[in-house]
């Protein structure tokens, strides 16, 4: 029964990585919801779980995990680029259809290989088959941009109330989307070049000073999920003060927040003809439950990633990912009844079969691997993951298994 929790684990993955955007389209669509500095500020919630489950693991595991100053100082650094990425993401997000917005972010794939070339110095960890399915993927997208939305053939599914969505276009969005996708490359790709090692060495020396022969050492689950905590925390920080402020200048507009005027004249199906007390408040509580669940499908995802990594490979959850990126875009497509206009059947089609490429290529490196005269653990190398990683959603970045004695070539998994 080996196979049944690696199973239930993927599933799991794609429920809550599709979930995210569901969610959020979800409102945009049925309750005229697109308060995205909301989604933004959720999205990097995740802390609250992430600080109640490092409590669990350390009661687990008996270890009382220490924290320098260095290292919250460094975290308070990637928790900038963090806000950042979750701004510019959430934005697009409430703002471009679903499909479309799942397509756009598989450009990161594209972006972190490009950085990673320029920044990391990696000229020769990409095969031709990986280059292959990048340029397929950026093809595809770039088919989208020019067929569909440049000539302004992909329109917005007008179901929304909100004035500044309804005043962007959907290029702009899409740009932005792009944008987005670029930074978060940007932000693992500087993360893994400045950061990484200087954090690394921190934990060790904090391991050294606080524990003795006989103590146990924490397991990468506890120190990856402390990553996050950290993270999370002050991105949320970060994000609350000025969206806040920023939330304030539009309280203009009644339908950013929970209250959904009775007298709607909204066009989103379960907003309208609100007439009783007791419709409304079914309303606000469905929002709430939306909204508590966007927070928790981060959090899961993180964790289903950091499972499949660990009790399979960082290969296997690489080729379930690509699945998601490629079938994501029709799924939320057909969910929601998005339109796709020829352009977007076109582009959906090359970059598949870019993703598919990708989730080759990494089985191909993976199957190579086992059969050379050096037999790499990847299960034990996949542990890990997420240590140094940027957390992901929706998303995260590409994240690295490291071989023993040398600086290798990393296995793309990308999140969002």
């Amino acid at each position: 029964m080996r196979g049944l929790p690696l199973l239930l684990s993927i599933t799991i993955y794609f429920i809550s990585s599709l979930g995210g955007v569901s969610i959020v389209k979800l409102l945009n669509y049925h309750y005229c919801f697109v308060s995205w500095w909301i989604f933004a500020l959720l999205s990097r919630s995740t802390w609250i779980l992430s600080a109640v489950f490092h409590c669990i693991l350390q009661y687990r595991e008996g270890i009382s995990l220490n924290t320098s100053r260095k290292q919250l100082g460094l975290y308070c650094l990637v928790a900038v680029g963090l806000s950042l990425v979750e701004v510019v993401n959430s934005f697009s997000m409430s703002i471009l259809p679903g499909s479309l917005y799942m397509l756009l972010k598989g450009s990161d794939v594209g972006w972190s290989m490009i950085l990673s070339y320029f920044l990391l110095k990696k000229k020769s960890c990409y095969s031709v088959t990986k280059l292959l399915a990048a340029a397929l993927i950026i093809l595809g997208i770039g088919a989208v941009l020019v067929v569909d939305v440049v000539e302004d053939k992909m329109h917005l599914q007008q179901r929304s109330s909100d004035a500044s969505t309804a005043s962007m276009s959907v290029s702009t969005a899409a740009i932005l989307c792009l944008g987005g996708a670029m930074l978060n490359s940007l932000c693992s790709v500087g993360t893994e070049a400045m950061l990484k090692q200087t954090l690394k060495e921190e934990q060790d020396r904090l391991l050294e000073t606080h524990q003795d022969s006989s103590s146990k050492s924490p397991s990468k689950l506890l120190l990856s999920n402390a990553y996050s905590m950290y993270t999370s925390f002050f991105s949320f920080g970060l994000l609350l003060i000025p969206l806040s402020i920023f939330s304030r200048r539009e309280q203009y507009n009644e339908d950013r927040y929970l209250s959904i005027s009775s007298n709607s004249t909204s066009s989103c199906p379960d907003a309208t003809n609100i007439d009783d007390t007791y419709n409304l408040t079914a309303v606000r509580v469905t929002i709430l439950i939306c909204l508590a669940l966007l927070a928790i499908s981060r959090f899961l995802e993180r964790l289903c990633k950091h499972f499949i990594c660990v009790y399979d490979s960082a290969v296997t959850f690489s080729m379930a990912q690509a699945a998601r990126r490629w079938l994501g875009i029709y799924i939320v497509g057909w969910m929601f009844r998005e339109e796709f206009a020829k352009g977007m059947i076109i582009g959906s089609l090359i970059s598949g079969v870019g993703f598919v490429l990708h989730g080759y290529d990494a089985s191909k490196n993976n199957t190579a691997g086992k059969n050379s005269d050096q037999q790499f653990d990847y299960k034990k190398l996949a542990s890990s993951l997420n240590l140094f990683g940027m957390d992901d959603t929706t998303s995260s970045a590409s994240e690295e298994i490291e071989l023993p004695g040398k600086r290798p070539c990393t296995t793309d998994i990308s999140g969002g």
